[in-house]
């Protein structure tokens, strides 16, 4: 079995991964590359060749049977959009919703159906490659790892994971096999000091700083559902409204009755930083009915309103009605996006507005404790580090031998 990473080595996000036999070829993920905006955005180019990486090429020069995208995140998704003449897609069913109908939203045109959906640990055959997608846990919602196996050898691909959600670990780690050939492993936290906060602590932290404030932002990813559920279970705490705007309330309406949406829970409702009788936007209020709230309804609530780095006119809008001084901007995003211009400058406005900004965040991949929980479990004789600007440290911990720096590699 050959393993090429085509890109996702010495970077963070981006990864477009190749497995092959002599009879067949697969890739793992089709990621751009990030944009430090959020966690979600990316580079958008017009067409696939980025920073010199030319995907339609990869394409047209080999025969690939199947791409298995780990999870919606555009890091690992992002160039099938932009590529031509696709061979079989295979993703979670959630994932695709999410990514289908966040794509639209943005007026993007998704080029593909899946050829067929992930179920944990259901094997998918495709020649002589069987690949068994194990449910993960990540700041996006069905997202996956991979057990890869071909020509008597076992190979897993982490995709992005972690140990700090809301999902059981140890159930995740008992899935996975031992003494495999070869890992290709994230590194995102590789090296870094401290252990990740679990999401029900930032539940109790988030609560505290909402009690007294005058009203509460939360500066997040409308994509991390852990992380909605999360800021959902605070405001509850401290008896405060839930607001989503039209962009995430389209996201959770997607994930179902269990996750906090307008249409099935009582304390949460809908609202746009746009006009809602604005074509683009009132289509997706059609359901919500009572649901959904304009500038001088919200401004009479207590509420805790999700918002991203666009909304600084909407904000002013609300500002007019019932000043915010006083109130809190939960940041809860990777802390290195400060130093973007667009979230530097609405920080800097929230904080014109009287604004407290605090940070509550947690990591959506692995810390080293998890890291080495789980190369514990699997005992790989090679370890591929992806996903990671930190290769170093699989060096010091595992050793130089067993830690693969080359693009190319045959188990």
């Amino acid at each position: 079995m050959k393993i090429t990473v085509h890109r996702g080595m010495d970077q963070i996000g981006g990864n477009v991964i190749e497995i092959s036999t002599d009879k067949t070829k697969i890739l793992l993920d089709a990621g751009l590359e990030l944009n430090p905006i959020e966690e979600t955005e990316v580079i958008k180019t017009e067409n696939v060749v980025e920073n010199g990486f030319d995907f339609d090429k990869l394409l047209r020069e080999n025969d690939f049977s199947a791409i298995f995208i780990s999870h919606y995140h555009a890091d690992h998704i992002g160039l099938l959009s932009l590529a031509k003449n696709l061979p079989s897609v295979y993703m979670g069913k959630l994932a695709y919703d999410i990514f289908k109908a966040t794509e639209e939203y943005k007026n993007n045109i998704v080029n593909f159906v899946p050829a067929g959906y992930f179920y944990d640990s259901k094997q998918i055959i495709v020649g002589d490659i069987k690949v068994t997608p194990v449910f993960a846990d990540h700041s996006a919602c069905d997202a996956y790892s991979f057990i890869v196996e071909a020509e008597n050898k076992t190979v897993v691909y982490t995709g992005d994971f972690r140990g700090n959600g809301r999902k059981n670990f140890s159930s995740y780690l008992n899935k996975m096999p031992q003494n495999v050939d070869a890992v290709i492993c994230e590194g995102t936290n590789a090296g870094k000091d401290g252990v990740n906060a679990k999401e029900a602590e930032l539940e109790n932290k988030m609560a505290d700083v909402m009690e007294n404030a005058n009203q509460v932002f939360v500066l997040m990813s409308a994509l991390n559902i852990d992380r909605v559920v999360t800021v959902y279970k605070a405001a509850n705490k401290v008896k405060r409204i839930m607001l989503q705007d039209v962009y995430m309330s389209l996201v959770t309406d997607l994930c179902g009755n269990n996750i906090p949406n307008p249409c099935t829970f009582n304390n949460v409702y809908a609202f746009t930083s746009k006009g809602m009788d604005e074509e683009e936007y009132s289509k997706y209020f059609a359901g919500y009915g009572n649901k959904k709230m304009g500038e001088k309804q919200i401004a009479d609530k207590k509420f805790v309103m999700c918002v991203r780095s666009s909304f600084k006119n909407y904000l002013q809008k609300l500002n007019s009605i019932k000043p915010l001084s006083g109130s809190v901007l939960i940041y809860s995003m990777w802390d290195g996006y400060k130093n973007q211009k667009t979230i530097k400058a609405f920080l800097d406005f929230a904080q014109s507005l009287g604004m407290k900004i605090v940070d509550v965040h947690t990591s959506g991949h692995a810390d080293c404790n998890d890291l080495e929980r789980f190369l514990e479990k699997i005992n790989p004789q090679y370890i591929i580090p992806v996903h990671t600007v930190d290769t170093e440290w699989f060096v010091k911990k595992y050793g130089e031998e067993k830690v693969v720096r080359d693009k190319i590699f045959i188990v």
